[in-house]
C-alpha cells in the first residue's frame, strides 16, 4: 500500500497521554482509510474504517469526518494549542492534595532542604507514578547520577510525564556513561517516548543494528513470519543463553504493529526461568511505565499461571539465587504488585482502572489458560452429648476454572456474594451457590460504567467466556454503549466463538443492516458464522439483493474465503444456479489464488480449509479455470505447501492445455508430492496423455507400479491397462517384469499384492507368455503371493495332461487347498497315468 496522507493527533489531560494516528492509502485499485490509536509510546492498536477500497473522494471524506470526531473530543495535532473540551477541572497539582504536598516537597528538596522520612528517590518515583508533570522541572534539579536510586527514578518519572523538552538532559545522561545496564535501557525506553520524526527514526536504527544478524535482516525486509520463526529458534530450540535482544525487539514492535504481534505471541509462550525471566521482568517494568498494558497483561497472567522455579530460602546466599530465577516470593511479590495497581487506580477513580484490567483479561485465551474445575471435601465429626452421638459434617469447596488466577477474579468478582478469597483461590463454598449469575459482580462497576471502548473490545477480541459473559452484563447494563457500535464491532461479535456475544451480534446486525446499502463484509461474517439464525438470515439478505452483490468481484471472493463448511455447502448450491460475468469471475479467481498462495498452512485445521477453498473454487469455477495463465499455476506450484499443489493439479484436469504440453515441473511435484490427493492428481494427468507419449515414459509407469506408495501403485493401473490394450508388446515387458519379483521379499508391504491385482486384471490378457516351469517354481516357492500368481497361471496357461506325475505329487504337499485339490483331480482323472508312474 502506498501512503498517501497521514495526520498523528495527540490527547493529554490528567493522566490520559494519548495517540491516534489516521492513514490515508492507495490499495489496488482503490483507497483505505486506517487508524491506530493508543498510550503515547506503547505498542499502538489498529484498525480500519474501510474494508474494501473506496473510491479517492470518498475516502478523503471519512478520513476528514474520522479526524473531525477526534478534533472534537481534544485531540490536536502535534505543536498545536489544545481547546479545552469539558467544564469538569482535570486534576493538576493544585487540585490534587496529594499531588500539591509532592510538588512542594520537590521544590523544597531542590532548594536543598530534603524531607527527613521520606527517601528523595521515592518521592521522586511517587510523582511519576501519579504523573505529576507540574514536578519534571524540580525532578530535573534533584537529580544525582551518582546516587543510582535517584538517577533511575528521575529517568522513570520523565518517562512517564515529561516532555520533548527533557530530551536534552536524558540525552546528556547518555553520553556520560558510567550508568548501569538496565539504566542506560531506560534511557533509551524515555527517549523512545518522548522523541518524534527523525530523532526517533535513528533511536529506532540503533536498536536495529544491535539485533543479531538474522533477526536484523527479517525486520528490516518486513519479514514478520522469519521473525517469529527466528524468536522461537533462539528461545525454545538453541536456549540461547543470551536473550537481551528481546528488549531491542520489544523496543521496535512498540512503533510497529505487525512486529508487535508477533511479539506477543512469542511472549506469551516464554518460559519465566533462567535465561529468560530476567528480561521478561525488565519488559515487565517497562511496560508498567509507559503503560503498554497488552504486553504488561501477557506477562501478569503468566507469572500466575507459571510454577515458581525454586522456594526462596533464609539460608541462600546470592550466588545461590544467581543461578536460579522466579523464586516463590517473586511469584508473590509481583502478583501482589498487579493487584495493589488495580486497587490503586480503582480507588483513584482512574481511567487507567480500566485500561489496565480489560488487557489483563484480555491476556486469557480458554483454549491455552482455561483450568480444570474441582472440589475438595473436608470432612469433621461433631459430638451431640443430649444423643451421645457423633454428627458427620462434611463441607465442600468449589474451584471454579481459573480459581487460582488473583487479578483475573478481582477484577470479574471482586463483589461476588457467591465467591471469597481463600488462600490465594477465589472459591464456592456452597453447593447451592449457581456457577453463574445475571447479577453484576466486577470490582469498580462505575469505572466500567463510563468503559464503552473497553467493553466493545473486550466482547470483540477476548478468548475467554468468563469475560464474554462479564463485559455482556456491563454491556446491557448500559444501553448508551450502542450509539458507539460500529459495523465493524458487530462483524467481530459475530467473529467470536463464543455464542452469546454471536447472538448480540446478530441482533445488532439486524439494527444497522442497511437494505438499500448491504454492508457486504457483515454478510460474510453472519454466513460464516456457527449460529445457523445468522446463516439464515444472511442467505435471505443475500438472496434479495444477489443482483447487485455478484457484480462484486471481491464479494465472490471473500464468500469463497469462507471457513465454515455449512457456509461452502449454501454457497456451492447457490452459486451452482447463478451465471458470472467472465469479467467478474476472473478477477474473484485472481483474487482467491492471490490469497492461496500468501496463506501460511500452520495447522490441520489450516490444512482442512485449504481443500475445502480449492474444493469450492474448482467446483463454482470450473469452466472459467480451463483459460487461467500458466504462470498463475506456476505460482501455486512454488508454494511450500502440498495442499496448494494438490489446487494446481486440480486446476489442470479443467485446463483446455493439452495435457502432454504441461511442463514436466510440474508434473514431477504433483508425482513426487507427499500428498496423497497430489500424487493421484499427478497420475490422472498423466493419464491423459496420448498412448504414443506414455510408452515413451515406461519407466516411470514401471516405478509407479512398484512404488512405496499403495496410492500410487492403485492409481496408475487405468493407465497400464490402456495403454496395453493399444501396446500389446508393452503388457508383454511388464508380466516379464512383475512376475519374477514374486519369487523375492517385497520391498515395501502391499507391492506384491498390489502387482497380483495388476496381473491378474490389467495385464491378465499378456500372461500366456509365461512357461510352465515358471509358473511351478512360483507355485511352490514360500511366499502366499507368489502361490496365488502360480494358481492363477496354472489355471490359465498348463494344461493338465502337460504336468508330470511328481509335478503333481508336489503340487499335492502345496500350502493352497485349491492347487491340492487341483492335484487330487488330476490323480482322479488320469488313474492309468499315475500307475505307470
Amino acid at each position: 500500500m502506498r501512503l498517501v496522507k497521514q495526520i498523528k493527533l495527540y490527547f493529554q489531560e490528567g493522566t490520559s497521554d494519548k495517540v491516534y494516528e489516521i492513514d490515508l492509502c492507495e490499495s489496488g485499485d482503490g483507497f483505505l482509510v486506517n487508524f491506530r490509536y493508543g498510550r503515547r509510546g506503547a505498542a499502538l492498536k489498529d484498525g480500519t474504517k474501510t474494508i474494501f477500497p473506496v473510491e479517492l473522494a470518498e475516502a478523503e471524506k471519512v478520513f476528514h469526518a474520522l479526524e473531525q470526531e477526534k478534533r472534537k473530543k481534544g485531540y490536536v495535532a502535534a505543536g498545536e494549542t489544545a481547546i479545552i473540551t469539558s467544564s469538569v477541572p482535570s486534576p493538576t497539582a493544585g487540585t490534587d492534595k496529594r499531588k500539591k504536598a509532592i510538588v512542594k516537597l520537590l521544590k523544597a528538596a531542590a532548594a536543598g532542604d530534603e524531607h527527613e522520612s521520606w527517601k528523595l528517590s521515592r518521592m521522586i518515583w511517587r510523582a511519576g507514578d501519579l504523573k505529576i508533570s507540574e514536578a519534571i522541572p524540580h525532578i530535573v534539579k534533584v537529580a544525582d547520577a551518582s546516587d543510582p536510586f535517584n538517577i533511575y527514578s528521575v529517568i522513570w518519572a520523565i518517562a512517564r510525564c515529561g516532555s520533548v523538552n527533557h530530551i536534552p538532559f536524558l540525552q546528556d545522561l547518555q553520553k556520560k556513561g558510567g550508568l548501569p545496564v538496565h539504566t542506560q535501557q531506560l534511557i533509551t525506553e524515555a527517549l523512545l517516548k518522548l522523541t518524534e520524526g527523525k530523532e526517533k527514526e535513528v533511536l529506532l536504527e540503533t536498536i536495529t543494528t544491535l539485533l543479531p544478524a538474522p533477526l536484523r535482516k527479517h525486520i528490516i525486509d518486513k519479514d514478520y513470519t522469519a521473525v517469529e520463526h527466528q524468536l522461537r529458534e533462539y528461545l525454545f530450540v538453541m536456549k540461547a543463553a543470551f536473550n537481551d535482544y528481546l528488549i531491542g525487539i520489544y523496543q521496535l514492535s512498540r512503533h510497529d504493529i505487525v512486529l508487535h504481534e508477533v511479539f506477543i505471541r512469542v511472549l506469551n509462550d516464554i518460559p519465566l526461568s533462567f535465561n529468560y525471566f530476567k528480561y521478561i521482568r525488565q519488559i515487565f517494568k517497562t511496560a508498567e511505565m509507559l503503560e503498554d498494558y497488552a504486553a504488561y497483561g501477557i506477562i501478569a497472567k503468566n507469572v500466575e499461571k507459571q510454577a515458581s522455579n525454586y522456594k526462596s530460602s533464609s539460608w541462600m546466599n546470592a550466588d545461590h539465587k544467581k543461578k536460579q530465577a522466579f523464586s516463590n516470593r517473586t511469584k508473590a511479590y509481583l502478583t501482589n504488585r498487579v493487584l495493589r495497581s488495580l486497587q490503586n487506580y480503582g480507588e483513584a477513580n482512574d481511567s487507567l482502572y480500566v485500561e489496565l484490567a480489560s488487557e489483563i483479561i484480555l491476556a486469557f485465551d480458554d483454549t491455552k489458560d482455561l483450568t480444570a474445575p474441582y472440589q475438595t471435601s473436608e470432612v469433621s465429626y461433631k459430638y451431640n452429648s443430649a444423643t451421645r452421638q457423633h454428627t458427620r459434617e462434611e463441607k465442600i469447596t468449589y474451584f471454579d476454572s481459573y480459581s487460582h488466577f488473583q487479578a483475573f477474579n478481582f477484577i470479574l468478582i471482586k463483589n461476588s456474594i457467591r465467591y471469597e478469597n481463600k488462600n490465594g483461590s477465589w472459591v464456592r463454598s456452597a453447593s447451592y451457590v449457581p456457577a453463574t449469575t445475571q447479577a453484576r459482580e466486577e470490582a469498580f462497576p462505575h469505572l466500567w460504567n463510563k468503559a464503552a471502548e473497553q467493553v466493545i473490545e473486550l466482547l470483540s477480541f477476548s478468548k475467554s467466556l468468563r469475560v464474554h459473559e462479564f463485559a455482556l452484563k456491563v454491556f446491557i447494563a448500559n444501553p448508551e454503549f450502542e450509539k458507539q457500535i460500529e459495523i465493524s464491532h458487530v462483524i467481530h461479535f459475530l467473529q467470536t466463538t463464543f455464542p452469546i456475544t454471536q447472538e448480540l451480534g446478530l441482533e445488532l446486525a439486524r439494527k444497522k443492516y442497511d437494505r438499500n446499502s448491504p454492508h457486504k463484509q457483515l454478510l460474510i461474517a453472519l454466513l460464516d458464522n456457527s449460529l445457523e439464525e445468522a446463516r439464515k438470515q444472511a442467505e435471505q439478505w443475500i438472496g434479495d439483493h444477489h443482483h447487485a452483490l455478484l457484480e462484486d468481484a471481491e464479494f465472490i471472493a471473500s464468500m469463497v474465503k469462507m471457513k465454515r463448511a455449512e457456509a461452502h455447502a449454501w454457497l456451492r448450491g447457490f452459486l451452482a444456479v447463478t451465471s458470472l460475468k467472465k469479467d467478474q469471475a476472473e478477477i474473484a479467481i485472481a483474487k482467491i489464488i492471490a490469497f492461496v498462495v500468501s496463506f501460511e498452512i500452520k495447522t490441520e485445521d489450516d490444512r482442512r480449509y485449504l481443500v475445502q477453498l480449492s474444493d469450492s473454487l474448482v467446483l463454482l469455477f470450473g469452466d472459467h479455470l480451463s483459460a487461467i495463465s500458466l504462470d498463475i499455476i506456476k505460482d501455486l506450484f512454488l508454494h511450500a505447501s502440498a495442499e496448494v499443489h494438490a489446487l494446481a493439479g486440480k486446476i489442470l484436469i479443467k485446463h483446455r492445455i493439452s495435457p502432454e504440453k504441461i511442463p514436466s515441473g510440474f508434473l514431477q511435484i504433483l508425482l513426487q508430492s507427499e500428498n496423497a490427493s497430489s500424487r493421484g492428481l499427478g497420475i490422472a494427468l498423466l493419464g491423459k496423455f496420448p498412448e504414443d507419449t506414455l510408452l515413451e515414459k515406461k519407466e516411470m509407469l514401471v516405478s509407479f507400479c512398484l512404488s512405496p506408495l499403495a496410492d500410487v501403485r492403485n492409481a496408475v493401473k487405468p493407465i497400464i491397462s490402456r495403454l496395453t490394450k493399444v501396446y500389446p508388446e508393452f503388457g508383454k515387458e511388464l508380466v516379464d517384469l512383475f512376475v519374477p519379483a514374486f519369487l523375492i521379499k517385497e520391498s515395501y508391504e502391499g507391492v506384491h499384492d498390489d502387482l497380483l491385482s495388476l496381473l491378474s486384471h490389467e495385464l491378465s490378457d499378456s500372461l500366456h507368455i509365461i512357461p510352465k516351469e515358471r509358473s511351478l517354481l512360483l507355485l511352490n516357492s514360500k511366499y502366499r503371493t507368489s502361490q496365488l500368481m502360480g494358481l492363477i497361471l496354472l489355471k490359465k496357461n498348463i494344461k493338465d495332461e502337460e504336468l508330470t506325475v511328481p509335478e503333481l505329487v508336489k503340487l499335492g504337499s502345496n500350502a493352497l487347498e485349491e492347487v491340492r485339490l487341483y492335484s487330487w483331480n488330476c490323480f482322479r482323472k488320469y488313474p492309468e497315468k499315475i500307475k505307470s508312474a
